[in-house]
């Protein structure tokens, strides 16, 4: 009988982009069309590493929400909050990171759990959300 050794770590860092424009509606129950998939783990299963935000116009404080999806179920696994800002060519855009997981300490995801997120504030040009994560 043979033996197949399948690297347990992962193998290279994938990224994924979203920009989200309508507010969720609720928390507990979003809509589902205001949320923009940023990740999707492999048949084995993957680490999400980091997600952050950046606002694509001038923005009053807005929640930022990521949700898991498995199963057919959403379930909310990180927040944050991005401060106000003004947007003008001569100013730095913020980054506003969701730090429930990082680099040192990621989200283990399921195989094919896909990751979401979302906006408590409509904002027409939106907010863009940049993900990074591994599979295993």
């Amino acid at each position: 009988m043979s033996n197949t050794f399948t690297k347990p770590f992962p193998q290279k860092i994938k990224t994924g982009y979203g920009v989200c424009t309508a507010a969720l509606g609720s928390i507990a129950a979003p809509t589902i069309a205001s949320l923009k998939l940023v990740a999707t783990a492999g048949a084995d299963g993957g680490y999400l590493a980091k997600i952050s935000a950046f606002p694509l116009a001038t923005v009053a404080a807005t929640g930022l929400v990521v949700y898991s999806l498995k199963g057919g179920v959403y379930q909310m696994i990180g927040s944050a909050t991005m401060p106000a800002s003004t947007e003008a060519l001569a100013t730095r855009t913020p980054e506003t990171l969701i730090d429930n997981f990082s680099v040192e300490n990621p989200k283990r995801l399921e195989a094919g759990e896909a990751i979401y997120v979302g906006i408590k504030v409509a904002l027409a040009a939106g907010i863009q959300f940049d993900a990074e994560w591994e599979d295993r």
